[in-house]
């Protein structure tokens, strides 16, 4: 973003001027590395903190929770950015400053999990974020980011679409993969779904093709019920 003027007291020659910038990419989990220019004004200003807050359409994102905005260096329709805000003095909550828009790249464990679903003609068209949780289980966001899969095998009794979602922690990810229901908004009204665990350190030396294809045979099972 540009620098944005703030704090003048009438004479623009005092105003200080702040613009935050993000440097590269992040991951879920990660360091967030951005910097924050200020120039300007005659006089010294004391700038007693700078807070940065980040928002995904919602407000708010947290360690491996975070939503993802890319996979494999393909955007997915999820919108996120980084707001700033500079306080001086007495200021209180201080001023908006900037609005920065915020890369998420996948981790190697979302990219293999989805792979192997591509393998089975399950292929990631795109991704939503929408508030909710996954009952029975511990999430501090109450947000739920879903990948919409379509399904491009000829195998009559596999999915037309998928819907899947990663809880994912510093350990790994629980996979729950279901049948699509766009049109339900809450995760109860969902058709059932199936789990799949993996571990980060699983990446490149476990064959999760078994638990997928595991997966898919116990939602075609649920289908002809």
């Amino acid at each position: 973003m540009g620098f944005k003027r703030l704090f003048g007291t009438g004479d623009p020659g005092e105003a200080i001027e702040v613009d935050t910038r993000i440097l590269g990419p992040a991951l879920p989990g990660g360091e967030l590395r951005g910097e924050v220019l200020l120039r300007g004004g005659p006089r010294e200003t004391y700038v007693d903190h700078l807070g940065r807050g980040a928002a995904a359409d919602l407000r708010g994102a947290a360690a491996l929770e975070t939503p993802l905005s890319e996979l494999g260096g393909r955007a997915l329709g999820v919108a996120l950015s980084v707001k700033s805000r500079i306080a001086r003095g007495d200021d209180g909550d201080g001023i908006e400053v900037d609005d920065d828009l915020l890369h998420v790249s996948a981790l190697p464990l979302h990219e293999a999990v989805l792979d192997l679903f591509a393998e089975e003609g399950c292929l990631c068209d795109a991704a939503d974020v929408v508030e909710g949780d996954v009952p029975g289980t511990e999430q501090r966001l109450g947000i739920i980011q879903t990948f919409r899969l379509t399904g491009h095998s000829p195998d009559p009794d596999r999915p037309d679409a998928l819907e899947v979602t990663f809880q994912t922690n510093a350990v790994g990810a629980m996979v729950h993969v279901r049948r699509a229901a766009p049109d339900e908004r809450y995760w109860e009204d969902k058709p059932p779904a199936r789990r799949l665990p993996a571990a980060h350190h699983e990446v490149g030396t476990v064959d999760w093709r078994p638990r997928v294809g595991k997966v898919l045979s116990e939602l075609a099972l649920l289908d002809d019920r």
